[in-house]
């Protein structure tokens, strides 16, 4: 399965985050700080990088330029509580891979991680890669 590195500043958000990633097997590692994230992505890139937005020291937008900075190609989830649109079309002009709102169901997050690193875990998953009611 995938090396999954989830930022957020919510110790409970994370919880539920990595808690739904683990039973599916993949390896989830943990930060509150952009710039721990902006580290671990420069010495051991993950398969993919979950991101909220408001985090402590820099911010997720700052996360993401940094990302561009350094020529790090880390396809990126923003799971976050901003809901604002100008947010999320900022985001994608950063190179976001996929933009959720909190609180994003299961179904949903195992989704879009399938269609970024090629698996698909869970037992909502659906056996031909798409998954009903999303």
């Amino acid at each position: 399965m995938a090396r999954i590195l989830l930022v957020d500043a919510s110790t409970t958000s994370r919880l539920l985050v990595v808690k739904l990633l683990e039973e599916d097997g993949h390896h989830v590692e943990e930060s509150s700080s952009g710039r721990e994230a902006l580290e671990i992505c420069a010495s051991a890139p993950p398969d993919c990088l979950i991101l909220e937005m408001v985090l402590h020291e820099l911010d997720g937008f700052k996360v993401l330029s940094g990302l561009q900075e350094r020529n790090l190609s880390v396809p990126v989830i923003v799971l976050t509580d901003l809901r604002m649109k100008s947010v999320e079309e900022k985001c994608k002009q950063l190179g976001v891979r996929a933009y959720l709102k909190k609180p994003a169901r299961p179904v949903q997050l195992r989704k879009v991680l399938g269609d970024i690193v090629g698996v698909e875990g869970g037992s909502e998953a659906q056996p031909n890669g798409g998954a009903k009611g999303s």
